[in-house]
């Protein structure tokens, strides 16, 4: 659904996209990650048809962006970074205008405005006037502006930025609904615990170029390491902390305060309930349960060797 093909674009001296590959199917839901400045909004911009590259071809449901420009489009839902809103229009309003500049008209125009409004759950809102809208809301009409002409393919720049952590999870469950219908999720961000639970493929760029791209467990197992955060309570000398975490596969990564041990071993639950048996039944009381850091950004930081602001 979507597919790139050795994308290359320069801006003066800085490599933006330097031979970037993709392909991206239906029903999933693909996350984007990399630091600000890796090239995430700049491959947005090809995949769209809004910038030309200097070499290679993208292409959306099988039409070349820029050589089947209008088809592709028409298959595309694109919702950018900062999207446009009227505040002097009602919901309903709002989504007539975009969809008449799709092509839409009559009963099929007023019959996709409901279906729109009942997938982003703004049903109750269609008469009201946008600037009366919450931030998460507006973000869900943003959405519905992008399935008003029922297109294959959505691309989601930052998409959850400024909402509160209801209405990103909110966000998501529509979203996922989308996949579920067999629709193709492409989601850019830099907040890894934000996708964390939601993508089913990841796509890692940095500094242009595609570290990887695959799977949400080929990525995991990529970076197939786990750090556990626990506070040991009790007699037990440090030394006997450290001999019980060694012979339990894990290695003492650091103390990040006075309460807090972290330990790094393998990304395996069974090893990490292992471990924490080992230490009970040493005497080594555990004050709260271990944390795991979350897969994703533990991947992220072994493929790449840094963290992601």
């Amino acid at each position: 659904m979507i597919q790139a093909s050795n994308l290359q674009k320069r801006f003066g001296d800085l490599k933006a996209l330097d031979g970037v590959n993709l392909d991206v199917h239906s029903g999933q839901i693909f996350g984007l990650i990399g630091p600000n400045g890796a090239g995430k909004t700049t491959l947005i911009r090809v995949l769209t048809g809004l910038l030309v590259p200097d070499s290679g071809r993208a292409s959306i449901s099988g039409f070349d962006v820029l050589k089947q420009e209008h088809d592709a489009r028409m298959r595309l839902g694109y919702m950018p970074d900062f999207f446009g809103l009227y505040d002097k229009l009602t919901v309903r309003e709002y989504l007539e205008l975009f969809g008449e500049l799709s092509g839409m008209s009559g009963k099929p125009l007023a019959e996709s405005i409901e279906a729109s409004l009942a997938a982003v759950r703004l049903k109750l809102k269609k008469d009201h006037f946008v600037d009366a809208l919450s931030r998460g809301m507006t973000q869900r009409l943003a959405l519905a502006r992008t399935l008003i002409h029922d297109p294959d393919v959505f691309i989601l720049d930052e998409p959850a930025s400024g909402l509160d952590p209801a209405a990103r999870l909110e966000f998501w469950d529509i979203l996922r609904g989308l996949a579920r219908r067999g629709k193709t999720v492409f989601i850019s961000s830099h907040i890894l615990k934000e996708l964390e639970g939601l993508v089913t493929h990841v796509g890692l760029i940095e500094r242009g170029r595609m570290l990887f791209s695959g799977s949400y467990e080929e990525l995991v197992q990529a970076g197939a390491t786990r750090r556990v955060r626990f506070r040991p309570v009790g007699n037990v000398p440090s030394e006997r902390v450290v001999g019980l975490v060694t012979e339990g596969g894990g290695q003492l990564a650091g103390i990040p305060g006075d309460e807090y041990w972290e330990v790094e071993m393998d990304d395996d639950d069974e090893a990490v309930a292992a471990l924490v048996n080992r230490l009970v039944s040493a005497g080594v009381g555990i004050a709260l349960p271990p944390v795991a850091q979350d897969r994703l950004e533990r991947a992220y930081l072994q493929l790449t060797g840094r963290d992601v602001s």
